[in-house]
């Protein structure tokens, strides 16, 4: 959803405003617990499986910060290949628990 043009804008608004409005914070909120947990539901299980997924909501959107909001370079020029490469060994450790 970051990397599409039509979708990245109100994404980056509702991370900028997440600190500052109730509201923004609680959509994040949902977003990270609802949207990203129906995600994971069927790869991240245990009795820890909320915490961990809250974990990888917590990685995902700081790096969605980082990569699109404080364009941290070399990270923001990065093709998402290369993202998914480094990155997905950091999340899926998390997977796993």
């Amino acid at each position: 959803m970051w990397d599409d043009p039509s979708t990245r804008p109100a994404l980056m608004t509702m991370v900028r405003s997440a600190s500052v409005h109730r509201v923004a914070a609680a959509r994040l909120r949902e977003t990270a617990t609802t949207i990203l947990a129906d995600a994971l539901g069927t790869v991240v299980t245990g009795e820890d499986a909320v915490l961990r997924s809250n974990l990888i909501a917590t990685q995902l959107i700081g790096l969605a910060m980082m990569r699109y909001t404080a364009v941290l370079e070399p990270l923001a020029a990065a093709d998402t290949e290369t993202v998914v490469r480094y990155y997905g060994h950091a999340l899926q450790a998390i997977v796993e628990g």
